[in-house]
């Protein structure tokens, strides 16, 4: 369980780092991302320039989700 108030800070710090990155271009890396993931193709430079946009883990997971779906245990 996380305390409430790491819980605040991580959120700020989640919103300091978006303000200061270029928005449109982590956008547009995990757009890319998304649609090489669907492909057969390798996604693994895609992922590094999703890195390298600044793109949170969130995000590019979303994005991979979005590709591949979840995996659900049986």
């Amino acid at each position: 369980k996380i305390r409430p108030e790491t819980e605040q800070q991580q959120k700020a710090r989640l919103g300091e780092h978006k303000a200061k990155r270029d928005n449109g271009k982590a956008e547009q890396a995990c757009s890319a991302l998304y649609e090489i993931a669907k492909s057969n193709d390798n996604v693994m430079p895609l992922l590094v320039e999703a890195i390298r946009a600044e793109a949170t883990l969130g995000e590019i997971s979303e994005a991979l989700r979005r590709a591949w779906g979840t995996h659900h245990a049986r």
